[in-house]
């Protein structure tokens, strides 16, 4: 089953950001655009936990210019929405198959989903 959010993700270099904690040390934690980047896109995914080991196709459907859209970097808090939604944990997915594709406006953008499971039943 193919599941699809209307909007795409943040950037990687919106996603975290560095704090110096109380012993010194450098803490890294997800941004307010990633937190919420994961709780809106929970309203497109049902609860529907996949067990096992999963592939997990990916398709990004860019409007302003895709071609500075790294693929990788979508990737990532993607895969987290997914995780507590479709799947129990990114580690299930064994194959992974991600695209972009251009589109002409910005209401086309988004993200479509698929996870199929691999485990034989």
């Amino acid at each position: 089953m193919r599941y699809r959010i209307p909007f795409l993700p943040p950037s990687l270099n919106q996603i975290y950001h560095p704090t110096v904690g109380k012993n010194g040390k450098l803490k890294i934690y997800k941004s307010e655009e990633a937190k919420r980047f994961k709780k809106d896109a929970s309203f497109f995914l049902p609860k529907y936990l996949i067990k096992g080991k999963v592939a997990v196709y990916i398709r990004f459907f860019i409007a302003e210019k895709p071609e500075k859209k790294d693929l990788d970097n979508l990737l990532k808090l993607t895969l987290d929405a997914i995780e507590g939604r479709l799947i129990e944990n990114d580690s299930q997915v064994w194959e992974l198959t991600c695209h972009k594709y251009e589109v002409e406006e910005k209401k086309e953008e988004g993200v479509e989903i698929e996870v199929i499971p691999l485990n034989p039943s």
